[in-house]
């Protein structure tokens, strides 16, 4: 995985000590000041061991350069964490372990001011699931649904995400795009990198200004946990759908789409090891090719939500309240598809009264894709 580097400022080391024991710790504060033998007594404690083997271990190991060294302090109480830091000044800049420093060489121990502020620590205070900051996203497509759905997965838990789309941001799409005009004439994806990794530093983005093709998404199914297809082009879905099948696809896919008119809107979980697959919704029972089953609209609402141009353009014309809607129902699928383990791909329904899980059952009579032959 390709991530952000952190720059270490060289003018002040820092480092972080968990305490397992906390019991006689006090963290320093107005009246109660540390000294040089508190951070004995807790790096070396005879009665009580506040650190583990392996934290004394690697002070033991690490090489000290600065004259000023900050230390962070991590315990747990029964209900709560606490973290606190001191800035310890040694007697000189001569290079040394950590340990023999600690034991030897402080002069001062003064307390400072600090706030827990990483990507881990704040998906944990919102309530964020913890364990999913390691997983990497592909989401395919960054247009008005992708743009909502990568800004809402960063804001819950998911840091790594590979976003591939090769469309720039237009003026027609300034208003359901999901950060307005900001990147106006640029890559969509690049416009996503840019603004999505400004929210943390421990955001990685992997952006990618071209469309997804055959080539690129067996290569991408290798390194990703799960893929999001968010582009409204059902040909290029059904073609991705076919080559994921084909090629044992082991991770889940999440495909998602808006009707025209922008009322309804979809989402289908794959599991490639179950049967039944984004073909089988325009599969009829003769196996032939039919319009999407899961169509919600009518054809005449369909041809009433498209705005034509003039000049031989058109543009489905809806606004962001199905965005918001099929953007909060799509978190909602990433957590069951992680936390249950169904027999069974699941399609979903959204629109303005509701999500609910269709009468749809997977497979649907014959697929030419999934290999289903049971015909009603």
């Amino acid at each position: 995985k390709m991530e952000r580097k952190w720059i270490l400022h060289i003018e002040k080391e820092a480092y972080y000590i968990p305490l397992i024991d906390n019991r006689g710790i006090l963290p320093p504060h107005r009246g109660y000041e540390w000294t040089a033998e508190t951070i004995k007594n807790i790096i070396y404690g005879k009665q009580i061991e506040h650190i583990s083997d392996e934290t004394y271990k690697y002070l033991l190991s690490a090489n000290s350069k600065t004259q000023n060294v900050l230390i962070v302090f991590g315990m747990k109480n029964n209900s709560s964490e606490c973290y606190f830091c001191v800035e310890i000044t040694f007697k000189s800049s001569q290079k040394g372990t950590l340990l023999s420093r600690l034991f030897n060489d402080i002069i001062l121990v003064a307390p400072r001011n600090t706030k827990r502020r990483d990507y881990f620590y704040l998906c944990k205070q919102i309530g964020n699931k913890i364990g999913t900051t390691d997983k990497t996203i592909l989401l395919i497509g960054a247009g008005s649904l992708g743009s909502y759905v990568a800004f809402e997965l960063v804001k819950n838990g998911y840091n790594h995400l590979r976003i591939f789309d090769g469309d720039d941001l237009e003026k027609e799409n300034v208003l359901r795009w999901a950060y307005g005009g900001v990147g106006l004439g640029k890559n969509k994806a690049t416009n996503l990198k840019i603004l999505l990794e400004a929210l943390h530093p421990e955001i990685t983005i992997d952006a990618f200004s071209m469309d997804m093709d055959e080539k690129k998404l067996v290569n991408e199914i290798q390194q990703d946990d799960m893929v999001i297809c968010t582009i409204g082009n059902s040909d290029t879905q059904l073609k991705f759908n076919r080559l994921l099948k084909s090629s044992n696809c082991q991770i889940p896919i999440i495909y998602s789409w808006i009707e025209e008119g922008g009322i309804y809107s979809h989402i289908l979980t794959v599991d490639y090891n179950n049967p039944g697959c984004f073909e089988c919704l325009y599969t009829g029972s003769d196996g032939e090719f039919v319009n999407n089953r899961a169509r919600k609209n009518t054809e005449e609402n369909a041809s009433y939500g498209i705005i034509r141009n003039g000049c031989g353009g058109t543009r489905a014309a809806y606004g962001t309240a199905v965005l918001l809607r099929t953007t909060a129902a799509i978190l909602e699928t990433i957590k069951t598809v992680e936390t249950d383990h169904n027999d069974i791909n699941t399609l979903v329904d959204i629109s303005p009264d509701g999500v609910s899980y269709t009468t749809i059952i997977f497979p649907m009579e014959v697929c030419n894709c999934c290999g289903n032959t049971v015909k009603e």
